[in-house]
């Protein structure tokens, strides 16, 4: 799911698990103002990409930018099936064109993983701010294989 609007919330859904061999996200937004609250989100290559509005900045101006995105109260699940990322959460931009988002408040969430490798964030933005408090992350892997934040942020 694909979204693109400002002061969206995203509550009280389940995005299940993709069809077998999709590659792609559960839920991808390119809005202001975002707001994902007590959401059951399972399974994806990413749980979440939430980066610049593209051809819609214009019409945003700074606020895609500037405004905070809250992501509260939710429930991940990153199941040992996507291919190739093992990030909860992509944040900030994919397009390298400036724009990127820059403020996100994460807490309250629980993330849990089956994967061999889970990493929670992937924070591409030039001057990210990120507040990221009282979570739980859970992974029935070893310790090792769970990271916070991507090597590269």
């Amino acid at each position: 799911m694909a979204a693109i609007s400002d002061g969206i919330v995203y509550e009280g859904n389940r995005f299940g698990p993709l069809r077998e061999a999709a590659l792609g996200t559960n839920i991808k937004d390119r809005s202001a103002d975002t707001i994902i609250r007590y959401n059951w989100v399972e399974g994806g290559n990413r749980a979440l990409d939430l980066v610049e509005p593209e051809e819609s900045a214009p019409v945003f101006g700074a606020a895609a930018q500037t405004n905070p995105t809250f992501v509260y109260g939710n429930v991940f699940i990153k199941r040992d099936d996507a291919p190739t990322n093992s990030q909860v959460v992509h944040f900030g931009g994919d397009l390298g064109g400036g724009g990127e988002r820059e403020n996100l408040y994460f807490y309250a969430n629980t993330v849990f993983s089956t994967r061999p490798t889970t990493t929670g964030f992937d924070l591409n933005a030039a001057a990210p701010h990120a507040v990221i408090v009282d979570n739980i992350f859970f992974t029935t892997q070893g310790g090792a294989s769970l990271r916070m934040l991507d090597t590269d942020t």
